[in-house]
């Protein structure tokens, strides 16, 4: 039962005698006792609320306790921003093995043990079988191994059996379908995974698989613990497209893509979207707040760079992930407005961005955990603003069709994983009471991308 699991999660004394930064919220304390006491879970909190964290004090109590080698696979992205924090964090010395001297890390570590981080692209090479001796692996993003099949998948899997604590850490457990959650249960405890498929096709069962998870995952949402971050508004903003022909022959053509970059973009710097932005720069600009761009197409990108003027940067998957951290940093340090554009896959994972209060989604996207995550890099713990987020959407066009749809089909992730039995079960799990929870924005609802194609092609024929 959840009430005793709780207990046992409780009755865990961390040892931070290898953590640096003091100052654990009690939540964090408590999410990091129940990957102790638990051994392999999934620990699914929201956005912003320190998985990094809670994963490093676990890393620190089983270093301290005897352990000698600990992992993480991530995100390649995401492998500076591990190390950093990890430095920063515990007393363990800390391995990349991604890049040049990948080997010579790899050796280091195998010999001396540590902390290695690496991604999963690399983690297929590691043969777990040589490792004689790791306590815990860390899967960060771990919604990227929902495919069983994946290579990726395979060779963490192995890396999750051979340790003996694993954290699978995701903000965005169930993407799609609840399998997918059930998928990443199966790594951690196959057995229960194996019962809960009576339950996941009816969810009226909702609330017995909350109960039949409990002992397995935790989830916490921002509202549930930090009362004092400020408010997040979303607000979609509606366009008249101005480039009508070039749609209408995107469409034609089957072009999906196409469709979607004429939406974004437009007519360029002279688009009613380019020109809002410009409007909200200018609104940053006299109150002295930052603004981040999002968009999924380069073009859109440097079309927002050039309207915006100085100070602006760019962030695309072609900058070099430790010069993002250094535009990141510069973008905070700046004395009152800076813009920085990002591409929403590149820049929309991984970096803490709190200076910014001002959040420009240029286009809807086709996985809406996206803009979630993009958003998130401002809204989350140390933001003293209040967030806005401007979605911008073209107006009888496939991006209103997209934000038709997604906001039809939410209701999944609010009914099986957005609560936890075990939150529920501890008042040390929360740093308070429970405020109501906000639509479930960070659900990927199946979009079946063909179809939703062929019925704009027919909208527009009739």
């Amino acid at each position: 039962m959840p009430t005793a699991i709780a207990s046992t999660v409780e009755a865990v004394r961390l040892d931070d005698s290898l953590v640096i930064r003091p100052g654990a919220r009690r939540y964090q304390l408590f999410g990091a006792q129940f990957c102790v006491a638990l051994r392999k879970v999934v620990l699914g909190d929201d956005m912003g609320l320190g998985k990094t964290f809670q994963a490093l004090l676990v890393i620190g109590h089983e270093m301290a306790h005897g352990g000698t080698h600990a992992m993480v696979v991530c995100p390649a992205s995401l492998i500076d921003n591990w190390c950093r924090e990890a430095a920063k964090t515990i007393k363990v010395e800390v391995a990349r093995f991604h890049g040049d001297d990948r080997d010579e890390a790899w050796d280091t570590w195998r010999r001396n043990g540590g902390l290695l981080v690496t991604s999963y692209e690399l983690a297929t090479r590691v043969d777990p079988t040589s490792l004689v001796d790791l306590a815990v692996v860390i899967v960060d993003e771990a919604h990227l191994i929902k495919n069983p099949e994946a290579k990726r998948t395979i060779a963490t899997a192995a890396l999750i059996d051979r340790s003996r604590v694993a954290v699978l850490m995701t903000g965005t457990p169930l993407e799609n379908r609840v399998e997918e959650f059930v998928s990443l249960v199966s790594h951690v405890q196959p057995e229960l995974a194996r019962s809960l498929s009576s339950m996941i096709s009816d969810e009226s069962r909702s609330a017995g698989f909350i109960q039949a998870v409990a002992g397995v995952y935790l989830r916490r949402n921002q509202s549930d613990v930090l009362a004092e971050l400020p408010e997040l508004i979303w607000a979609d903003e509606v366009f008249a497209l101005d480039a009508d022909p070039a749609y209408r022959e995107a469409i034609t053509a089957g072009s999906l893509m196409g469709a979607r970059r004429v939406a974004s973009v437009g007519s360029g710097a002279n688009s009613p979207k380019m020109e809002r932005l410009v409007d909200l720069a200018d609104e940053c600009r006299e109150s002295g707040q930052k603004l981040l761009v999002f968009s999924y197409f380069r073009e859109t990108l440097t079309t927002a760079v050039g309207v915006l003027g100085q100070p602006s940067a760019e962030i695309h998957g072609d900058v070099p992930v430790a010069q993002r951290q250094v535009l990141c940093d510069a973008f905070t340090a700046a004395e009152g407005f800076a813009s920085l554009v990002l591409q929403i896959e590149a820049g929309g994972l991984g970096l803490n961005l709190q200076a910014a209060s001002v959040v420009v989604i240029v286009e809807p996207q086709l996985k809406p955990s996206t803009e979630v995550q993009a958003v998130a890099r401002a809204h989350r713990m140390g933001q003293t603003r209040r967030v806005t987020a401007y979605r911008f959407v073209a107006d009888d066009t496939i991006e209103e069709r997209l934000t038709e749809l997604v906001a039809a089909k939410r209701a999944t992730f609010d009914a099986f994983v957005r609560n936890s039995a075990l939150k529920a079960a501890s008042a040390a799990s929360t740093d308070g009471g429970v405020d109501p929870e906000p639509a479930g924005l960070d659900v990927d609802p199946p979009i079946d991308e063909q179809a939703l194609l062929e019925a704009e092609q027919r909208r527009l024929a009739g």
